[in-house]
């Protein structure tokens, strides 16, 4: 995991169906996710595929990180002074 992909391995032991409907959940998810999280352009896809015969299931998730926003200020950050009381 970085800050714009991430890697799983999927490994249910299904049946070959079971386990290519199972991981297209898994992706829908993870790509909800990411956009839940504020990542943008999320991409998934599979890198290898059980149902097809690789040992695992590997999906990958790539997306463009969120825009760092600028912190609130908080106890001991320099404000400007408020106008005096009348």
């Amino acid at each position: 995991v970085d800050d714009s992909e991430v890697q799983v391995r999927i490994a249910y032991g299904m049946s070959p169906a079971a386990e290519e409907a199972a991981s297209h959940q898994t992706m829908g998810f993870f790509d909800g996710l990411v956009e839940l999280a504020g990542g943008g352009e999320v991409r998934a896809r599979f890198a290898d595929r059980a149902w097809q015969g690789a040992k695992a299931t590997t999906l990958v998730v790539n997306w463009r990180p969120p825009a760092r926003a600028a912190r609130p200020a908080g106890p001991g950050t320099a404000r400007p002074p408020s106008e005096p009381r009348r």
